[in-house]
């Protein structure tokens, strides 16, 4: 077993428990609000870029944001189809969905800087059509939930491992930027939560994603100019900012809105 593959099926299993304990504590929309960053494909393609190089990076990179326009598809479907079904075909059609459309988007040939702004579009249209849900009501959860989410986590990084580095660097970029921790927190929220708790993780997602596309940018931006040790780090300092931005204005609003009356 590679470093590489070791790494993924470690640290990702630990980020979907950190992930589900904060949107446990603080609810849905904050678990999306911290989702959105590169928390498994950015320290997944650094490592790839140690092996093949900086251009590997920035084609890889490229496919990241090739991935933007098809989060706001997987979760345009999910929420859609959630409406009136259940997590299985919810999430079977959500997934069928990204991988037709990343088949025929890993075609496209255009600059970083025009797939970031395609992919932002996306995002914030994607946001506009999903309703606003209702509020959904906190559940007492099993003790083998968390458990149970880092192994279902460790199955779907160890699939898209299998299949990720045979691809070629774009649509490596693309399957490793499928949304593995969504899939396990959106189907584990969506079956214990209901439709309103897996809409408000995932509306409030997508504008989360804006600072996974500014990350993936500034990586394919910097990284011939400055190295990518350089690129990371003014990449991550940018994702951050702005979801950090996200997570302070979303508490000012939550403070801000009027109590209900008993």
């Amino acid at each position: 077993m590679s470093i590489l593959l070791l790494l993924k099926l470690t640290v990702t299993p630990l980020l979907v428990a950190g992930m589900s304990l904060v949107a446990r504590r603080f609810g849905p929309a904050v678990g999306g609000l911290i989702m959105g960053l590169p928390w498994m494909t950015g320290p997944v393609l650094f490592f790839l870029a140690v092996e093949h190089g900086d251009g590997y990076l920035v084609e890889a990179s490229r496919g990241a944001l090739l991935a933007v326009p098809l989060f706001g598809l997987f979760g345009l479907v999910y929420t859609t189809v959630a409406r009136w079904s259940g997590w299985p075909l919810s999430l079977a059609s959500a997934a069928i969905a990204f991988a037709i459309a990343g088949w025929f988007i890993s075609a496209v040939a255009a600059p970083p800087t025009i797939i970031a702004m395609a992919g932002i579009a996306t995002l914030l249209a994607a946001h506009a059509a999903i309703p606003r849900p209702a509020a959904s009501a906190a559940l007492r959860l099993p003790w083998w939930d968390i458990p149970a989410r880092m192994g279902a986590t460790a199955a779907v990084v160890g699939a898209i491992a299998l299949t990720s580095d045979v691809l070629g660097p774009t649509l490596s970029g693309i399957a490793s930027s499928y949304p593995v921790i969504l899939t396990v927190v959106g189907v584990f929220t969506h079956a214990q939560g209901g439709r309103h708790a897996i809409t408000a993780l995932v509306r409030s997602l997508m504008l989360s994603l804006i600072g996974f596309t500014a990350f993936f940018w500034l990586v394919a931006e910097l990284a011939p100019l400055w190295g990518r040790e350089l690129a990371y780090i003014a990449a991550t300092i940018g994702g951050l900012s702005y979801n950090s931005s996200l997570l302070m204005f979303n508490r000012w609003r939550a403070k801000a809105a009027p109590s209900t009356p008993a």
